[in-house]
Parts: C-alpha cells; sequence; structure tokens
C-alpha cells in the first residue's frame, strides 16, 4: 500500500495491490499508477505480511479500497 502521510498523522492510502517481489514487479506493472500516487504526494510504502495466502491479501485490499471508497489494483499484472 502506497500511502500520504498527513500532517496530523493519519495515512492516506492512494495505491493498493500486491507483488511477490516489490523492488521488481510493483514498477514494472504498476509504474504509471506509482508516479500518480507520487505526484499525490505519497511519502511510505506500507507491507502487510500478516495474509498466509493470495485470497486472504485480496479480501485485506477489497476491505481498505472498500473503507477509503477507493480501487485496489487486484494483481500486479499489466494493466
Amino acid at each position: 500500500m502506497v500511502v500520504r502521510r498527513e500532517a496530523w498523522g493519519q495515512c492516506t492510502p492512494l495505491l493498493i495491490g500486491s507483488a511477490k517481489s516489490i523492488s521488481d514487479e510493483l514498477y514494472q506493472h504498476h509504474g504509471d499508477a506509482l508516479l500518480r500516487a507520487i505526484k499525490a504526494g505519497a511519502t511510505e510504502i506500507h507491507v502487510h505480511l500478516a495474509s498466509e495466502t493470495a485470497e486472504q491479501r485480496e479480501i485485506v485490499m477489497e476491505d481498505i479500497a472498500d473503507g477509503w471508497r477507493m480501487p485496489s489494483e487486484k494483481s500486479l499484472q499489466p494493466v
């Protein structure tokens, strides 16, 4: 999850997605979305490691996206 840290300390999610390897797949498949998030003030990348399966990760991503009323990148496939 790429977020913007607000002045009052809250994190606002700007991009939610999943990857096996953040260093390669994140930019390769989501470069445009990542650049938009950076232009929107992204300051942090948060990594969620608690889910053991892809299905569990999908549920967490959808829950976060629904809570913030934003789209989620369900997998790292070219857009």
